[in-house]
């Protein structure tokens, strides 16, 4: 009989290979309907602008789970290619609000159609309890990843 700890660590190795699988996908270039290769970090900016227009800088960092300065560059990068627009709110100047140009629609839609692809592709046969269950154990694991990070001063 399997022991809660194998199973977790089974899980734990699982986990790992998917993150590494996913971060090549990430690194590699996609064309998403705009004729122009881009980066899984900069589909992803553009797609937590899609999920949350107006939001600031700090709020998107956060969000996607960078820190505000990798944000900010990226963000420079995605405005000179035209994807996204800067922002200064009138009640602080200082403030820079985000928002999708045409083109980065273009992206976010195509990228919200790969996600559904794949929300379909795994979530078929399974029932909304294992999803709920699966949903609570990604929390904790990202919970301690946050504290991990936080005492090393990267978040």
């Amino acid at each position: 009989m399997l022991k809660k700890n194998d199973i977790a660590l089974e899980a734990t190795d699982r986990f790992n290979r998917i993150v590494s699988k996913f971060i090549l996908i990430k690194q590699q270039p996609h064309e998403y309907g705009t004729g122009e290769a881009l980066s899984g970090r900069k589909v992803h900016l553009i797609a937590g602008i899609g999920q949350m227009p107006l939001s600031t800088v700090t709020e998107m960092a956060r969000f996607i789970g960078v820190t505000k300065g990798a944000y900010s560059q990226l963000a420079g990068k995605l405005t000179k290619e035209g994807y996204i627009t800067k922002m200064r709110t009138i009640e602080n100047n200082k403030e820079v609000r985000l928002i999708l140009t045409k083109k980065g629609e273009i992206v976010r839609a195509a990228h919200d159609e790969y996600h559904r692809c794949l929300l379909e592709s795994y979530s078929n046969g399974t029932t909304i309890d294992q999803i709920v269950s699966f949903n609570d154990v990604l929390k904790k694991l990202e919970a301690y990843v946050d504290d991990y990070l936080a005492e090393g001063g990267l978040l």
